[in-house]
């Protein structure tokens, strides 16, 4: 009886530990490409997803060089809501002054393609 009782201990603290905060996994987890359009210019960034938590990297647009602070910084992201129909989050760009804190929402548009919006509406594109 007492070696059924530690070994259920046992299997209900390996769980806990599995489950520990930090550990959480989303379905969008994984390296996606954003691409949206800012001024009329084409702009991609990378954004990694891992839990409820993650990185937003603005890449420099192709063609003409753009001068920005904002470019290649790793910004944190909070993921906000993680659904089979939704995934919204916010970027924290206030390390960097002049760089935005967007929050975006996004909906699954096929098997490796998110499509949403910025806050202020503009529209991007999550892809795998």
């Amino acid at each position: 009886m007492r070696h059924t009782l530690l070994l259920v201990l046992g299997c209900v603290l390996t769980m806990t530990a599995t489950l520990a905060p930090g550990q959480t996994t989303t379905l969008y987890d994984g390296k996606w490409t954003a691409a949206f359009d800012k001024a009329g210019r084409p702009f991609q960034a990378e954004v990694v997803i891992a839990g409820l938590g993650g990185t937003w990297t603005l890449l420099e647009p192709p063609g003409r060089p753009f001068r920005s602070g904002c470019l290649g910084v790793q910004f944190p992201i909070t993921v906000q809501s993680s659904t089979a129909n939704e995934l919204k989050f916010r970027v924290d760009g206030s390390k960097v002054q002049g760089c935005n804190s967007p929050t975006i929402t996004l909906k699954p548009a096929g098997d490796k393609r998110l499509d949403g919006n910025f806050d202020n509406g503009n529209r991007l594109e999550l892809a795998r």
